[in-house]
Formats: structure tokens, C-alpha cells, sequence
């Protein structure tokens, strides 16, 4: 190869890697990568949870069950409708307070006299049965709460009756669906030791339907207390 040849050669390759570095230097210096984007955005709502009782009009006397002119050993029975009018699926309860259900100890009620009683000192004076619907919730001919006595669920060694009280809360709907409604039914019998409790009251017991989230009961460190 003569030193004419050679240079030719020489240069050729040399503006051959030149050009190479300069593609190279084009295609990683320019971020020249395919891409695409679609946009959207996040948004979101609280639901609810809502429940109506009785006609819906708001009034006490939608929810109030009032025993009048009862006699020893006869069943009075009252029913309140509920609706859920919320958003959200719920469950529904029946709660009472503490003070109207008692101090754990069993005093029966006084004879012949107004004296107000816890409903769980009556023991075998009375009968509660709860329905939710044809279904019974709640059911007892005993109501002793004194746990020293007689412990719930265990048979009295004298009545010959199983303990039962009254408890704070009873569900009476699971996951009740929007829209959808039940129906509570109370009824009370006053045991035939009232026979001398001629016109004296003998029920006295406040109480709330409530509704909660599904799963949740109503004295949830985080639901709203019920009574002050």
C-alpha cells in the first residue's frame, strides 16, 4: 500500500468513528424515549348512616310503647318500625342505659308501692321477649343480674328459672340493606306478684333505636355516645 493509499484509509476510519460518536451523543443526549400519558383525577364521598322510625314524622310518639290498664299475668305487646334511610348498609339496635337496667344487685321490686326499680332487680316479677321481625332477640322470665346470686344463664336454686338480664344492647337488624326496613317488637308480662300493684307503675324504661355502620356496635370506643 503506497502512503497516499495509506491516509485515505487513515481518514476514512477516522470520520467513520466520528460520525459514530455523534450518533451516540444524539441518542443518549436527547432523552428520545416513546411515551404516553392519560389523565384522570381522585374524588370521593362520605356516605351515611341514617335510620327512621314509625311513620317518620320525627315524633316522640312514633317510638314511644306505652302499657296501659295491665293485669297480673297478661302479655301487652307493642311494635316499632324502623327504615333504613341512609346510604350505607347498617346494623340496628335496641340500646338501653345503664341506670334503667340496674345495680347488678337484686332487690325486688317493692310490693304495693311506686318505688322505681331497675328492670333487672324484677327476677321473676316480669317477662321481656324482644322480636326483630318473627324472630325472637331477646327472651327472659328471670331478669337477675346480680352476678354473686345467680350468674347469667344459670338456673336460680330456688325459682328453678335461668338468670337472664336484660343487657344494655340487642341487635335487631344485620347489614340492613338502604331503603330497607324491620320492625322492633317489645312485650311485657308483669308475673302475677303484682296483684296488689293496683294503678301504680310497674315499667319504666327509656331506650334508643340506633344505627351503626355494619360490624360496628353502638359502644364502639368511636360511635357517638348515647347517653349523657
Amino acid at each position: 500500500m503506497s502512503k497516499k493509499q495509506f491516509f485515505k484509509v487513515t481518514g476514512f476510519i477516522g470520520t467513520l468513528a466520528a460520525g459514530t460518536a455523534l450518533v451516540a451523543s444524539a441518542a443518549t443526549g436527547t432523552g428520545a424515549y416513546f411515551t404516553d400519558s392519560v389523565s384522570g383525577t381522585m374524588s370521593g364521598t362520605m356516605g351515611s348512616i341514617s335510620i327512621r322510625s314509625g311513620d317518620g314524622g320525627g315524633a316522640n310518639a312514633a317510638t314511644t310503647i306505652r302499657f296501659t290498664k295491665m293485669l297480673p299475668g297478661e302479655t301487652g305487646t307493642k311494635t316499632v318500625a324502623f327504615t333504613n334511610n341512609g346510604q350505607n348498609p347498617q346494623d340496628v339496635w335496641v340500646v338501653f342505659p345503664q341506670s334503667a337496667l340496674g345495680d347488678f344487685n337484686h332487690d325486688t321490686p317493692h310490693k304495693g308501692t311506686d318505688e322505681p326499680s331497675g328492670i333487672n332487680d324484677f327476677g321473676t316479677y316480669a317477662t321481656i321477649q324482644i322480636k326483630s321481625g318473627s324472630s325472637t332477640v331477646f327472651y327472659s322470665n328471670n331478669l337477675n343480674d346480680d352476678p354473686n346470686s345467680c350468674p347469667d344463664g344459670t338456673a336460680d336454686p330456688v325459682i328453678k328459672r335461668a338468670c337472664h338480664a336484660l343487657p344494655t344492647m340487642v341487635k335487631l337488624a344485620d347489614n340492613l340493606a338502604p331503603r330497607a326496613s324491620g320492625d322492633m317488637e317489645f312485650a311485657f308480662t308483669p308475673d302475677a306478684k303484682f296483684q296488689d300493684n293496683q294503678t301504680l307503675p310497674v315499667l319504666s324504661l327509656p331506650y334508643k333505636l340506633v344505627a351503626t355502620q355494619h360490624g360496628i356496635s353502638p359502644d364502639s370506643a368511636l360511635s357517638a355516645p348515647l347517653w349523657p
